[in-house]
Formats: C-alpha cells, structure tokens, sequence
C-alpha cells in the first residue's frame, strides 16, 4: 500500500503480468502463465507449484 512506508504500491493498475509472475516466483510457484480470457478489465492467470 502507497499509506505505508515502503509499500509495493500495486494497486488498481499497479500489478502487472511480470510483477504478479515474479511475486509468485518468490512464494515459491514455478509455473505461471496467463490464461487466454478475453475481459476488458481483469487479467487471469493459472499459478502452479
């Protein structure tokens, strides 16, 4: 959050396909990958051990 110090700061538009990859990454997923859903808004994506 932007009101704490340090915060990451995603956000509505701040969460992108390679920062949502590279935070799963570090929680220890190895596959990510974006599934072909066609919305106007949201991205889906499938996250695996």
């Amino acid at each position: 959050a932007l009101s704490e110090q340090g915060g990451a700061g995603l956000g509505t538009l701040g969460l992108s396909a390679s920062r949502a990859e590279a935070m799963a990454r570090q929680a220890g997923f190895t596959r990510f990958r974006k599934l072909p859903v066609d919305h106007a808004v949201n991205a889906f994506y499938e996250i695996r051990p």
